[in-house]
């Protein structure tokens, strides 16, 4: 064999000996050929050279592919995190929110079976206020309004009382009970509701110098007593168009509040409480 046919032997395994896939005696060939061969010496170097700078690169791949990796499994972790903060956050707040309403709406529950009881109710609408005042003891009430006796149910009859002009009498078929009962019973079944959670937003506030729930919903207000579940004060807004005295043509979107103010005490109406005296007035046939 002649030395160029043995060079171009070697030559073809010199890139599995440099990666070492060739055999021992394959390996002692390709030496003892390399000590007689510089073309072939320099040819190995020169792959050397280039299968170390290739394993340099293969490397710094690999290692910014672990960084990278260890990166994004970083930020991974962290949004994790954060999604489930904030998971966390909005079920706290729905739960808080319902256990205080369900809270409220079952003191309600209770004080609507109540069949003594006394509700004093302030309204004030801009320059309009008014009172109303009821008194229930069993199946009998008396209602008061500005201070003066407006209606009375009393054995199963309602007297209707229209001041100087005298009272009718006709039987009564409704329940004895005080109209704002009819609107707290309305707001209980409300609270009762998983909805509600999602239709009032709750806060506190100190209301008639009582600590309050404060529930609000779009333009409506609620003020409930944190430790009894009194409704102590209902708002409304209102917006309206109005003139502008200032301009001629000029219109001005106002906001009115709407406001009733609640005092109630239960189990301190007494038969006293209840007597009424129509005497003095002419009864009215309807």
């Amino acid at each position: 064999m002649t030395n160029k046919e043995k060079c171009t032997i070697v030559q073809d395994l010199l890139p599995n000996y440099v990666e070492k896939l060739t055999s021992d005696s394959t390996n002692t060939f390709i030496k003892e050929h390399l000590k007689e061969c510089k073309e072939c010496t320099d040819i190995l170097n020169n792959m050397k050279k280039d299968f170390e700078k290739e394993n340099n690169n293969i490397e710094k791949e690999v290692d910014y592919a672990k960084k990278y990796n260890m990166k994004f499994k970083k930020m991974k972790f962290t949004l994790l995190i954060v999604i489930y903060t904030i998971i966390f956050i909005i079920i706290a707040f729905f739960t808080r929110n319902f256990i205080v309403f369900k809270g409220i709406a079952n003191k309600m529950e209770n004080y609507l079976q109540s069949n003594n009881y006394y509700v004093r109710s302030y309204f004030y609408q801009g320059w309009n206020a008014s009172t109303t005042e009821t008194w229930v003891k069993d199946e009998n009430m008396i209602i008061n309004f500005n201070n003066e006796l407006s209606h009375v149910i009393n054995n199963g009859m309602l007297y209707s009382i229209y001041g100087e002009n005298g009272y009718t009498i006709e039987n009564n078929t409704m329940k004895v009970r005080a109209g704002e009962f009819n609107f707290i019973e309305m707001l209980k079944n409300e609270l009762n509701s998983p909805k509600s959670i999602l239709t009032y937003s709750l806060s506190t506030a100190i209301v008639n110098g009582k600590d309050c729930y404060m529930l609000k919903h779009t333009n409506t207000i609620l003020y409930f007593e944190k430790s009894t579940g009194y409704l102590v004060r209902y708002e409304e807004l209102e917006g309206f168009v109005s003139p502008n005295t200032n301009k001629e043509n000029d219109l001005v979107y106002e906001v009115q509040s709407t406001i009733y103010d609640y005092k109630f005490e239960f189990n301190q109406v007494t038969d006293k409480d209840l007597e009424f005296d129509l005497s003095n007035l002419k009864q009215i046939e309807i």
